[in-house]
């Protein structure tokens, strides 16, 4: 279902309580911010509603005038449930609650959205409900994270790329390590990689950042228990999480690591812009590849901003996520690798066997020589050009122009013009 909003016409939009929501960030010049008031003067067409904050429902109710909801269970604006920065997987909870909420209300799911970065929640939602006929919710994929990544070149894209340009050409034949591996936070399916990293010797020919395992120093951290119990639970990963187990405390000994901050920034500055940042990293000109260890290797289908920090920064990218994360960089307009990798990979179901593919191919790169990988770079590099201009000069303008339009369309269908 398309909307009928007029492409001239304002479209105003509320939000119902705190928190980061992807409606600030939209390109396109319809949408006008409001401040939700009980007196509200201008009429809103959108209410939407960050759900990271556990107050969500309480917010709305008190903040919202009753008059604002009553436009919605007409017809006359749209509820956004506004889960852009998270790929959580569908839950029988979650749309008990937002179902509950909004019938509390008075409104059909019917005149509400879902946004969500997992690709398959719309299927897992309809399945859920068991019934074509069921009031249900339209739902939406949008990341709050890619578009406020791509956001910050709009006016900066032509000189990054130019200066990337050049220190690409610029790097030397010959090169210090190997590849690029970004941890920032804690996670069980990075912990496979790292741990195995080290298991065979290949830690040193890395430029690797960990979070460590304290978290008075990395909020993003946890004890090194926790993820081996979480490594331990890992469906079908249990065998290797034995093996890895004896490489716990040589990973633990490394404490926290970074990559990318400058001389004159402070750890907590860095750790605090490091979602748009670890870009035009430095390591990159000393190294030949990417490894994306990508938030989840099992649940949501999805990718987050991880994969286009390299994808910019001229370096071959081989990720390790959720089955079918090529085809979604693809569809946002850049080329991957193949070729380079063997990136049949990412079409195997499997995690375990995904995983062991992919991790087969990081070993693969690292026991080649210099010359077969100046080659290789050789025989992409026009792909890497393609990514980086295509990332920092055209990509923003169509978030702008065509994809946020297309997303504010999808959110108002329905909604009385």
């Amino acid at each position: 279902m398309s909307s009928n909003w007029s492409r001239e016409r304002p479209i105003h939009v509320i939000a119902t309580g705190p928190g980061k929501h992807l409606f600030s960030h939209l390109g396109d010049p319809r949408v006008q911010m409001l401040k939700a008031t009980k007196q509200l003067r201008t009429p809103p067409q959108v209410l939407v509603m960050p759900l990271q904050g556990r107050t969500a429902f309480e917010d709305a109710r008190t903040q919202v005038h009753s008059d604002t909801w009553k436009r919605v269970a007409e017809g006359q604006a749209t509820l956004v449930f506004d889960m852009s920065g998270e790929g959580e997987p569908h839950t029988a909870e979650r749309t008990a609650a937002l179902h509950g909420f909004v019938d509390g209300l008075g409104i059909s799911p019917t005149r509400c959205a879902y946004v969500t970065q997992d690709r398959n929640y719309g299927r897992d939602y309809a399945a859920h409900l068991n019934d074509p006929a069921a009031p249900a919710m339209r739902v939406l994929n949008y990341d709050y994270y890619i578009k406020r990544f791509f956001q910050q070149y709009e006016t900066t894209g032509d000189e990054a790329f130019e200066g990337r340009l050049a220190d690409f050409h610029a790097r030397p034949g010959v090169r210090e390590r190997r590849f690029v591996c970004l941890n920032r936070a804690a996670r069980s399916n990075k912990l496979f990689v790292l741990l195995a990293l080290l298991r065979d010797g290949l830690w040193e020919r890395g430029f690797i950042s960990f979070s460590g395992f304290d978290k008075a120093t990395n909020q993003y951290a946890k004890t090194a228990k926790f993820m081996r119990d979480e490594m331990l639970a890992t469906p079908g990963f249990e065998d290797l999480a034995r093996e890895l187990a004896a490489f716990m405390e040589p990973l633990a000994a490394k404490g926290q690591v970074v990559l990318g901050r400058r001389e004159d920034q402070s750890l907590e500055d860095f750790l605090l812009t490091v979602t748009l940042g670890e870009h035009n990293l430095p390591e990159r000109q000393r190294s030949w590849f990417t490894v994306v260890n990508e938030t989840e290797i099992t649940g949501p289908h999805r990718i987050t901003e991880k994969p286009f920090k390299s994808l910019i920064d001229f370096h071959p990218t081989i990720v390790i996520g959720s089955a079918g994360a090529l085809p979604l960089i693809r569809e946002l307009g850049f080329r991957t690798f193949d070729g380079y990798f063997d990136e049949s990979y990412d079409a195997e179901p499997d995690a375990r066997a995904r995983f062991d593919a992919v991790y087969a191919q990081v070993r693969r790169l690292c026991e080649l020589d210099e010359a077969a990988l100046a080659r290789m770079e050789g025989e992409v590099a026009e792909t890497l050009t393609f990514n980086a201009e295509w990332g920092l000069k055209r990509l923003p303008a169509v978030y702008r122009d065509t994809l946020d339009v297309r997303f504010v369309d999808s959110a108002m269908a329905g909604v009385e013009a």
